[in-house]
């Protein structure tokens, strides 16, 4: 997958595949981390890399 020019073609599926990756990334890398250290390590190497974004895209859309 590439990302090219904007995310916000990215589709849902693409989105949780980066995150996982990261994830996985952190954990692997960081395994003495507790959780909330690890969350957090997680959104500075998103933040690094312009994704930190991902994280305030709404899983769902409230209903008005």
């Amino acid at each position: 997958m590439l990302l090219e020019n904007n995310i916000e073609l990215t589709g849902t599926e693409e989105l949780w595949s980066i995150y996982h990756w990261f994830d996985e990334k952190i954990e692997h890398s960081h395994s003495h981390l507790d959780f909330q250290q690890s969350k957090e390590q997680l959104y500075q190497e998103m933040k690094q890399r312009g994704l930190d974004l991902c994280f305030k895209i709404p899983s769902k859309t409230p209903i008005q």
